[in-house]
């Protein structure tokens, strides 16, 4: 049976670059750079629903968080270090293993589990806000993954997802140039025809009872090298969406 989940190939070219997860010059580089952006916009996107001081160090705090396809746990780790009670999944045991490598070594108590959305509806309680962060252009059925996610969380609470745009800017710059003429991502690790555009995201996100709330783009500035948020969602962006 065909799972709606994960694919396969996926899994298995992700499982093969477990080694990189947490080497800032690795193939997992860009995601590293993406990080504090990332965290940004969650940050922004939980500020009103959790009606908290962004700026304490423990602004999570009490918040249950499903990192969903987690990797290297990039993400799941800042969001610990803020108080959340995070969970990391993912359906690589290699990325859960380097992510729980990692975590020991840095002194941070983090549920990893491995596997997919298919595999914790029953095991896992509902949880405040799930993350999936450079996940769902990866997954074979995206309105399943979306549905999936519903069921998880609590009335009222929050999905946050960030991912690209299928679009030429995108065509020519996070796929042709970054793999092919830049070199700073493993050549295959997209396929631009499993980007999804902003507008049939929403569609998905309303089609599965979400109300979505805040769309950023996200922005590549050569001259700093960093990630940046922006109005416009060409290439990168980052959506938030209330469970109805």
């Amino acid at each position: 049976m065909v799972n709606k989940f994960t694919d396969a190939d996926e899994i298995a070219k992700f499982s093969s670059l477990y080694e990189d997860w947490w080497k800032n010059d690795g193939a997992f580089g860009m995601l590293h750079k993406l990080t504090p952006v990332r965290m940004l916009f969650i940050r922004q996107a939980l500020s009103n629903f959790l009606v908290r001081d962004t700026e304490l160090s423990k602004t999570f705090a009490g918040l249950r968080i499903l990192d969903v396809g987690c990797g290297g746990g990039l993400l799941t780790e800042p969001l610990k270090r803020l108080g959340a009670d995070v969970t990391g999944l993912d359906a690589s045991a290699e990325a859960i293993k380097a992510a729980k490598d990692h975590a020991a070594v840095v002194g941070l108590d983090i549920d990893y589990r491995i596997g997919d959305l298919s595999t914790i509806p029953n095991e896992l309680d509902q949880f405040d806000v799930v993350i999936a962060s450079e996940v769902i252009e990866h997954v074979p059925d995206p309105q399943s993954f979306i549905e999936e996610i519903h069921k998880l969380i609590n009335p009222g609470g929050k999905l946050i997802i960030t991912t690209l745009n299928r679009s030429l800017m995108s065509l020519l710059g996070a796929k042709i140039f970054a793999e092919y003429f830049l070199k700073i991502v493993p050549v295959g690790t997209h396929n631009w025809r499993k980007f999804i555009k902003p507008s049939e995201l929403n569609d998905m996100l309303t089609s599965a009872r979400f109300k979505p709330e805040i769309v950023k783009g996200i922005s590549y500035s050569i001259s700093e090298d960093e990630f940046q948020l922006a109005t416009n969602p060409v290439v990168n962006y980052a959506v938030s969406a209330f469970k109805c």
